[in-house]
This record gives structure tokens, C-alpha cells and sequence, in this order.
């Protein structure tokens, strides 16, 4: 290896994050069903989307005055299509 070089095996941007609102969406079922049992579904339904909307809204003011991020890009496939897929399929089973 050249002297000045660095080898990295990091995985790429965002891959963190993903995995940690994949916890979180896996968590938020059985609180909810813990909740069900006290509070209408359409009110559960309700309180989880207002949870999403303020979570998301503090995100978006605190990055607010960062640059934008890059678009998608041909080479973000191979991660975005299991991980879509995985979403859409998994529940299911």
C-alpha cells in the first residue's frame, strides 16, 4: 500500500440511517399494538402519521442550511430496490 493511502470498507452514506428507521418501523408495531387495546385504530393511525410529521418537520429545520443532497443515481440501485422490495414484501409474511 502506498504510504499515504487509506483503504476504507465503510458503507456508503445513509446506510446507518436506514437501518435505524428499519428498527424503529419494526418497533412502532408492537407499541402500537400495546396501545390498540386502549385507543380507537383510527386515532393509533392518526398519533403515529402527527409523530412522523414532527419527527420529519425537526429534521428538515435542522438541515435546513446544509446543501442540498445529490439526486438518485444509477449506481444507488443495487441498495435502493432490496431495500424497497424488503419493505413492500417482508410485512406481508
Amino acid at each position: 500500500m502506498k504510504e499515504g493511502s487509506q483503504q476504507t470498507n465503510a458503507l456508503p452514506a445513509g446506510v446507518g440511517a436506514a437501518i435505524m428507521a428499519a428498527a424503529l418501523f419494526g418497533v412502532s408495531t408492537p407499541c402500537a399494538k400495546l396501545l390498540l387495546g386502549t385507543i380507537p385504530p383510527v386515532l393509533l393511525a392518526g398519533l403515529v402519521y402527527l409523530g412522523s410529521g414532527v419527527g420529519l418537520s425537526i429534521v428538515w429545520l435542522a438541515r435546513r442550511r446544509q446543501p442540498t443532497e445529490a439526486p438518485l443515481e444509477r449506481k444507488d440501485l443495487p441498495w435502493l430496490a432490496p431495500s424497497s422490495l424488503a419493505g413492500c414484501w417482508v410485512p406481508c409474511y
